[in-house]
């Protein structure tokens, strides 16, 4: 692999275990579930959007910074 790849790998595996664990996915779904176990799709969907935007905005910037402080970025 090439250095880029291996940076890349590891923004991802650092950002999915730090920012976004399977336990803040189970707690927000815990929010938009009510006691009869019914999901608000309106709600759902929302997350969905928000959980990809905020995943795509944090591995961009840990990814970005990796190849700075790689000296990879000119």
């Amino acid at each position: 692999m090439s250095k880029y790849e291996d940076i890349v790998i590891e923004s991802v595996n650092h950002v999915q275990s730090k920012f976004f664990t399977q336990e803040e996915i189970d707690s927000k779904m815990d929010e938009i579930t009510d006691f009869d176990g019914n999901v608000d799709i309106n709600a759902l969907f929302s997350y969905i959007i928000e959980l990809n935007t905020s995943y795509s905005a944090t591995l961009l910037a840990d990814t970005l910074e990796r190849l700075s402080d790689n000296g990879l970025l000119k």
